[in-house]
């Protein structure tokens, strides 16, 4: 059985209050299957790829569409996704206590010198995409998949893939990790070609905007949060607490 993750990023450099990076895995046949839906339904709907963000805002291949056209096209999605059975995981970041103690987090979470990318991982995506790897990882225990299949990990395109190659080395290399045997390859994808990585994009812009939303600002969860979260058994949100005991913990 061949494990995949297809994991998304989504946060708003305007606010910059939240980062989160969120995924699903499954076996292949799991995917296969999926594609198979995610793409009728695409051509069913004329859309060339499926944004959450776009299709919300009214923005891209939705802007001539009314609002109950999107909210019906995002049931259409969602709804795939909850009759998919894969797992998901949310990793999510509060930016505010984060760029607090940033000083302290560049110094503890480095890239030695010898590789062939070394320097600074201060972005806080470096963060979320490692917790996300991790909850994925411990997910599959979780579920008694055998310890020796491991779980290929596909990112969506980023700026900064080239760093996150040694970050993801120096996780395979760890003495301490509990859950480094379950990592397989890793590998950064278009999400136009690679439809899973559609489903991550719901995911991690619906958990944004519950945290941003939400938690931060008191308003309604709102319906596709909680249609999308049927299929994540856990998720961790680093706030002022995590992220003083993690920099603790680096020393």
């Amino acid at each position: 059985m061949i494990l995949q993750s297809f994991c998304d990023e989504s946060h708003d450099e305007k606010s910059e209050r939240v980062y989160v990076v969120a995924g699903y895995f499954a076996d292949e046949n799991v995917w296969a299957n999926f594609t198979g839906c995610w793409a009728k339904a695409l051509q069913e709907s004329g859309l060339a790829a499926f944004h959450q963000s776009e299709c919300v805002g009214g923005q891209g291949e939705f802007k001539d569409m009314s609002f109950d056209e999107r909210e019906e096209l995002q049931r259409k999605f969602i709804e795939i996704i909850i009759d998919t059975p894969f797992i998901g995981a949310v990793g999510g970041i509060l930016l505010e206590p984060y760029n607090k103690i940033l000083p302290r987090i560049k110094a503890s979470r480095t890239i030695a010198p010898g590789r062939s990318v070394s320097g600074s991982l201060e972005d806080p995506y470096f963060l979320a995409f490692q917790l996300v790897v991790e909850l994925i990882a411990k997910n599959a225990e979780s579920r008694g998949i055998p310890s020796d299949e491991t779980i290929a990990f596909i990112f969506d395109r980023t700026h900064l893939k080239g760093r996150v190659a040694p970050l993801y080395d120096s996780l395979l290399s760890s003495k301490t990790l509990d859950f480094i045997d379950r990592l397989g390859t890793l590998a950064f994808e278009d999400k136009t070609k690679f439809l899973p990585l559609q489903a991550a994009d719901i995911l991690a812009y619906e958990n944004f905007r519950h945290i941003d939303d939400c938690m931060l600002r008191g308003e309604p969860e709102r319906w596709q949060w909680i249609e999308t979260m049927k299929r994540v058994p856990n998720w961790h949100l680093f706030n002022e607490q995590s992220l003083e005991k993690l920099v603790q913990q680096a020393r």
